[in-house]
């Protein structure tokens, strides 16, 4: 090969070597094109995903809600909550915590409420328990069971004339000459129970034989 062979092919190899750049180039842009496809495919692929679990969650929600919106109505025709009472529970439940025991005397007043229609058992659970704990349970008696608002309300008033102390003792026991035992503590208690299912008497003369029955009942 001459000299004018090789400037013969100067020019084609110039040209071959500049295509051969160009394509370098192309395949260089390629695959950077590709990798940042790949890059947001992926980027998209998790947010669909994100967006379908967020999808099945508040279809979980949303059955959640239309399960428990009919009780939560019953509550809230009955004044129980609703927009008006935030502020009333909000302060209820600051003063519900600083009292110790109060949740479980409102499940043993839930336990006495049946059935709640019975005047007896509410005045029962109000002299055992004590008014906070009854009136508690007696709303959320109202609630579960659909009792219009006329019957809560004449509820809460029965329960607050219900005295705080039993007119019965064991001192009353021994006085009468009966001797100290076991048998002193049912005989009270039984008296109780009698105060408590004939109307909470304050007449002396009533609860004097409410405790003659109760002594008869319990020694006989």
């Amino acid at each position: 090969m001459n000299t004018d062979d090789l400037k013969a092919l100067r020019n084609p190899l110039i040209l071959l070597a500049a295509i051969v750049a160009i394509g370098v180039a192309a395949i260089f842009y390629l695959n950077q094109s590709l990798a940042t496809m790949r890059k947001d495919f992926t980027q998209k692929t998790n947010v669909m995903r994100e967006a379908r679990t967020r999808l099945q969650r508040s279809g979980d929600e949303k059955q959640i809600i239309v399960r428990q919106l009919p009780s939560y109505s019953n509550l809230e025709r009955i004044g129980f909550v609703g927009e008006e009472q935030r502020l009333n529970w909000v302060e209820g439940l600051r003063l519900s915590n600083q009292q110790s025991g109060l949740l479980e005397h409102i499940n043993r007043a839930l336990a006495l409420l049946v059935p709640p229609e019975d005047p007896i058992n509410r005045r029962h659970s109000a002299f055992r328990l004590g008014y906070e704990a009854t009136s508690a349970a007696l709303m959320l008696v109202a609630g579960r069971n659909s009792l219009p608002r006329l019957w809560l309300d004449g509820a809460m008033a029965d329960i607050t004339t219900v005295p705080e102390k039993s007119p019965f003792s064991g001192q009353q026991l021994l006085a009468r000459g009966l001797k100290a035992g076991p048998q002193i503590g049912a005989i009270v208690a039984e008296a109780e129970r009698l105060w408590i299912a004939e109307g909470m008497s304050g007449d002396a003369a009533i609860q004097n034989s409410q405790l003659e029955r109760a002594v008869k009942h319990i020694l006989d």
